[in-house]
């Protein structure tokens, strides 16, 4: 996955934008179909490109939680449909870009299940993300965006080890990728094999 903060978008991604509950409803949109409350969405089409709208709820109960879900709301709705490059655009809300990136890679999240076919898996796998941030917030936004990147990314590699079977995540097998995990990284890894179980209770 490649994550890109930028100021506009490059190429033809799908985009995610977000809605404040009392907003103007975008063109065509009826309230009965969507009102922006908490990670309600609404899909809008032109020639080139879709979009998610997906609400936010009332802007004084807007928390970085808020954000993170919303991310996660859009990118699965599109990836659903197949995308596998998708624009968020922040906004006003560049002070949350940890959050979004958060929500957005933990949404994207699929477990290669066993016996699955796969070219019968329609979903899209996301392989570029862009954040849309003004000028002004790039930098501070490319360092939200960096944390929030390793966070998730390591969320969901454990969750793809818990969703493992048991007859292939043994002990053994468990302080295995432990060890792997840890190549490269500042990271100490100690296993206590039965000896030392024995001696330390």
């Amino acid at each position: 996955l490649k994550i890109d903060v930028r100021t506009s978008t490059i190429g033809s991604p799908d985009l995610v934008t977000f809605f404040v509950k009392g907003s103007p409803l975008p063109a065509g949109v009826p309230a009965s179909e969507f009102d922006g409350a908490p990670s309600s969405t609404v899909l809008l089409r032109d020639k080139n490109q879709r979009t998610f709208v997906v609400g936010l709820g009332d802007k004084d109960k807007i928390e970085p939680d808020t954000l993170r879900r919303a991310a996660g709301a859009g990118i699965k709705q599109l990836l659903k449909l197949g995308s596998t490059e998708i624009a968020l655009d922040l906004g006003a809300y560049a002070d949350h870009a940890g959050p979004v990136v958060e929500g957005a890679i933990l949404a994207s999240y699929k477990f290669e299940g066993f016996g699955k076919d796969a070219s019968k898996d329609k979903r899209g796998v996301l392989a570029r993300l862009q954040v849309l941030v003004k000028e002004n917030e790039v930098t501070q936004a490319r360092v939200q965006a960096r944390d929030a990147e390793i966070i998730a990314t390591i969320s969901n590699t454990v969750r793809g080890i818990g969703n493992l079977p048991g007859n292939m995540l043994t002990p053994a097998i468990l302080a295995e990728k432990a060890q792997e995990f840890s190549q490269g990284r500042a990271l100490t890894v100690k296993v206590w094999n039965e000896r030392h179980l024995a001696r330390d209770g």
